[in-house]
């Protein structure tokens, strides 16, 4: 049943749409500003609304966007980091493409294949 697996706490969605706004937000303040209004506007509230979220799951789910995001924005990344991401993209790029493609279409289906694959090692509920 598609509804045994929802939780509503934190909103994947005010975590995904919050995270996005921090990031347009860093290149484009008042772009960033917008995209912050229009993900509590269209996204979050109808969520309320109708009933999918307290407001404190939209609350928590913004915090823990921002947060994540303002991490992986405003953290350094190490030389050594660098060096070994564009050693594989020069090396293999049919290879770092397959991965940024795995990692979107997760991301679009909240990683309910991981969840499942480390659900059968008994690693996930």
């Amino acid at each position: 049943n598609y509804f045994v697996k929802l939780n509503s706490f934190p909103s994947d969605h005010a975590v995904i749409f919050f995270a996005l706004s921090l990031a347009i937000y860093s290149k484009r303040a008042r772009l960033g500003m917008a995209a912050f209004a229009w993900s509590l506007v269209v996204i979050c509230l109808p969520r309320v609304y109708f009933g999918y979220h307290y407001p404190s799951d939209i609350l928590a789910g913004a915090a823990l966007g921002v947060a994540i995001m303002a991490i992986f924005i405003y953290t350094p990344t190490p030389a050594f980091v660098t060096r070994s991401l564009d050693w594989v993209a020069t090396r293999s790029p049919g290879f770092q493409q397959a991965v940024l493609f795995l990692i979107a279409v997760e991301s679009a289906v909240n990683y309910d294949h991981v969840r499942e694959v480390l659900g059968a090692f008994g690693l996930a509920g």
